[in-house]
């Protein structure tokens, strides 16, 4: 387990967009696809408190994102994803696509909440039509694992 901060993260290539970020969620979203291109693995945010492993879930996937609380699925009509419990193999191409369609997305979305720039929305919305595992959203809210929402956005920027 590796429990990544500003002293152990290393150059990026979103560094400037890290260097410019406006909230610690947004920092925390650059690192997480990042880390997960350069390591593969399972990312979990800090606010998810986990109860078993996860590993029945998603098998032998090579790449996975859980579903966010279902109130976000009639806004968006598609599965709302959430960054905070995903993982992937190294290099895997769907990472590199996040990272690499992340600074244009966050400059369209600049205005938008941290939520859509760089979190759940971005990821929900340029993997849509992807190829991934969605693991169902009762093992992201309470049967492997519950997400807190520990409103690290919150300060800087009030929840939409």
């Amino acid at each position: 387990m590796i429990v990544w901060d500003e002293h152990n993260i290393g150059e990026l290539i979103n560094q400037e967009m890290y260097d410019n970020a406006r909230t610690e969620s947004e920092q925390s979203d650059i690192v997480r696809i990042e880390k997960l291109r350069e390591f593969g693995g399972v990312y979990v945010d800090c606010d998810v408190e986990c109860y078993r492993n996860i590993e029945p879930v998603i098998g032998n996937c090579s790449m996975f994102v859980c579903q966010d609380r279902e109130i976000w699925n009639d806004q968006y009509k598609i599965p709302y994803l959430n960054g905070a419990l995903m993982g992937c193999t190294p290099d895997h191409p769907l990472i590199n696509k996040l990272i690499g369609c992340l600074p244009s997305f966050a400059e369209e979305h600049a205005d938008d909440h941290v939520y859509i720039r760089t979190g759940p929305g971005f990821i929900t919305l340029t993997l849509a039509g992807e190829d991934f595992f969605v693991p169902p959203v009762e093992a992201f809210n309470g049967d492997f694992c519950r997400h807190h929402f520990a409103n690290s956005w919150l300060e800087v920027e009030p929840y939409p």
